[in-house]
């Protein structure tokens, strides 16, 4: 892949459609990586700001929140909000 501007790249395969999101590689649908890469950053602003200051940012950035999302995806949403209260 060759860097074409800040954040794009072309691939060396013309037909393949590329995003680089957050240093992964997405071919299909950008629009879930994009939403959970956002959310994070608002939960972080959320969760380390001197309002709340519950976490520090170490803290949070020890929490896996890649792998968190992908035992939760399938789950219930009533699962998930329940699960988050007990943790």
């Amino acid at each position: 892949m060759k860097k074409i501007s800040a954040g794009a790249l072309k691939s060396s395969f013309d037909l393949e459609s590329v995003a680089i999101i957050k240093g992964n590689k997405v071919t299909n649908d950008i629009t879930q990586p994009i939403r959970f890469h956002a959310s994070k950053t608002s939960a972080r602003k959320f969760f380390t700001t001197k309002k709340t200051k519950q976490w520090t940012e170490e803290f949070f950035d020890e929490i896996d929140w890649e792998h968190l999302e992908l035992a939760l995806k399938n789950k219930p949403d009533r699962y998930k909000v329940w699960r988050s209260k007990k943790t």
